[in-house]
């Protein structure tokens, strides 16, 4: 004891200093980027009438990408789960059966994350983004465009679908994310960022042609509350479709766990959904508890933790091909993360397959739970994505549309013109526009 006091009296300054230092250091490079941001002068409102679209989707790369990418992808999920209050929305969904049986629940749920992901993270092009096209039709990432695109292709199929229910989805794309951050983590968006989001989920809106948007922040979360106040009421599809999404939440949650699960999420509805989902309400002391957690993470993260060196995103910044099957099949591409099953995820291999024998063997995994060809492991073409009953049909309007979009002809990997001894060249990276 006297030696642990003598070293304790010794070194207690010097530890204080380190300690110090670092939260100096933490303070100073967390907020370096908002910081680089409001100083840019490219985005000064005082000198330009406004943001352009691509502006708003480069301003937005701090937050979603940097700062604050697990809080926003939570609040973006949690958004879609909102939609399933409203019975119109519910009962199309419903309808096309996707979310509802188990066997196709996995691949609508990460079809949709791959076509919103493309569209926030790769670079928008074309009349109206502000942003002109490379002169190398073969530098484009065309991702952004054929994402598009193909929503309103499939959205096409489906003519109930009615324009305030698209607009409503939309609108919580904007309102979602910045409410989550605002609540629950170290900072929630900055002015530019908030007028950011607007821009660029607006000219989103547009391309998928929904009418009527509001143009400001406030007057799409006045918008938004009245429609929600008047539509969200509990029903039967409602309550279906939320059931097997939080299932999908809980994908990886053991089994012994979800029950607990399903409580954890239904704190973070608000009574309004609780209610139109037919969920009873968690215990108040367990819903302060889950809140307070989030809010503890945005506490230690702010003060504690150095920000982060790489950007998040579920897209890879170039995208990789790989060979389609046959000869005269076109390159595919393939996910490199997934939140639950793992569709067009690629086989492991090396030591990664041996864990998954051992894992296999302990019981913690089935085989039918690991990637492989019933999870389409050899990838996807983005003018495929879709219920399976779509993935032959539309590509070529799918085409068309996109390059309408961009202004700018489809070329390489991604059409559908490469023959098989074209080269496979990869556009320019998400990070380097």
């Amino acid at each position: 004891m006297a030696l642990v006091s003598t070293f304790c009296g010794q070194y207690t300054g010097y530890v204080a200093i380190v300690l110090a230092s670092y939260l100096v250091v933490v303070r100073t490079l967390r907020y370096r980027r908002l910081q680089r941001l409001d100083a840019n002068r490219e985005f000064k409102f005082s000198e330009k009438p406004g943001l352009t679209p691509a502006q708003a989707q480069r301003i937005l790369r701090v937050s979603l990408q940097y700062d604050i990418p697990w809080i926003t992808t939570m609040a973006v999920r949690f958004a879609l789960f909102k939609t399933y209050g409203i019975p119109t929305i519910a009962g199309v969904l419903n309808k096309t059966e996707q979310l509802t049986k188990r066997e196709t629940s996995g691949k609508r749920y990460m079809d949709t994350s791959l076509l919103i992901n493309s569209w926030v993270f790769c670079p928008i092009y074309g009349p109206g983004s502000g942003a002109a096209c490379p002169a190398n039709s073969a530098d484009i990432d065309p991702r952004n465009a054929l994402a598009v695109a193909r929503t309103n292709w499939l959205h096409g199929r489906y003519p109930s679908i009615s324009n305030d229910d698209l607009l409503y989805t939309l609108s919580l794309f904007i309102l979602e994310p910045a409410r989550w951050s605002q609540e629950y983590d170290w900072r929630g968006f900055s002015e530019l960022e908030r007028q950011a989001l607007v821009v660029f989920w607006v000219e989103i809106g547009c391309r998928l042609g929904i009418k009527g948007i509001p143009s400001t922040y406030e007057d799409i979360l006045a918008w938004s509350e009245d429609y929600e106040r008047d539509n969200m009421v509990p029903s039967k599809p409602n309550k279906v479709l939320a059931a097997r999404t939080v299932e999908l939440l809980l994908y990886r949650v053991p089994e012994v766990l979800k029950p607990l699960g399903r409580i954890v999420v239904s704190c973070l509805m608000g009574d309004r959904l609780r209610n139109a989902v037919c969920v009873p309400p968690p215990p108040p002391l367990l819903q302060k508890f889950v809140k307070g957690a989030l809010r503890a993470r945005g506490f230690v993260i702010r003060h504690f933790a150095l920000p982060r060196l790489m950007p998040f995103c579920y897209l890879e910044a170039q995208a990789t091909f790989v060979p389609g099957e046959g000869t005269a099949a076109l390159p595919r591409l393939q996910t490199i993360m997934h939140d639950n099953e793992p569709w067009y995820y690629p086989e492991s291999t090396g030591g990664w397959k041996l864990l998954e024998i051992i894992m296999v063997k302990l019981g913690l995994a089935t085989p039918t739970q690991l990637p492989g060809s019933h999870f389409q492991s050899k990838g996807y073409r983005m003018e495929e994505l879709g219920p399976t009953t779509f993935d032959k049909v539309g590509h070529e309007k799918v085409m068309q549309m996109a390059e309408a979009m961009q202004g700018a002809p489809i070329v390489g990997p991604f059409s559908m013109a490469l023959n098989a001894s074209d080269p496979v060249r990869c556009p320019m990276s998400i990070r380097s526009w």
